[in-house]
């Protein structure tokens, strides 16, 4: 009787999980959305340099943070550039100068970033998501 139970139990979760996940991207499903400024964010993935060409023409590189699983972002109320994301992969690193040395050893490294996120609105802005750094630390 109790196998009998147990058995129909597990059916019941994995078809509540299958139907459940068919239209949610996976980060919402499993951690729900992150807020833009003014929220503070922790976001864990790996940090590498990536070069890119600006409206100008000019090589830019930039720190951008692989996420280890994607994340949908809210709209912020009252913001033209702050909008609903989702399936945000790529974060681009906005870092004070001395920062730069500071977190340089971290390059290719598992982290976790913690900041405050923005949208992308100027020719520098690489991804449609950025996080404006306040710590960067191994993830655990």
């Amino acid at each position: 009787m109790i196998s009998y139970r147990i058995s129909l139990l597990l059916i019941v979760i994995a078809l509540t999980a299958f139907t459940s996940r068919s239209n949610v991207p996976d980060a919402v499903a499993l951690q729900g959305c992150v807020s833009y400024e003014p929220a503070k964010v922790s976001l864990e993935g790996t940090i590498s340099l990536r070069s890119f060409l600006n409206a100008s023409d000019q090589k830019e590189v930039v720190w951008i943070l692989r996420l280890a699983k994607p994340v949908c972002v809210d709209a912020a109320e009252d913001s033209d550039f702050n909008v609903k994301r989702s399936r945000v992969t790529d974060v681009q690193l906005v870092l004070e100068p001395d920062m730069f040395n500071s977190y340089r050893r971290l390059l290719g490294k598992r982290v976790r970033a913690t900041g405050t996120l923005f949208g992308e609105h100027t020719a520098h802005h690489f991804t449609p998501v950025l996080l404006d750094v306040t710590q960067v630390r191994l993830a655990p």
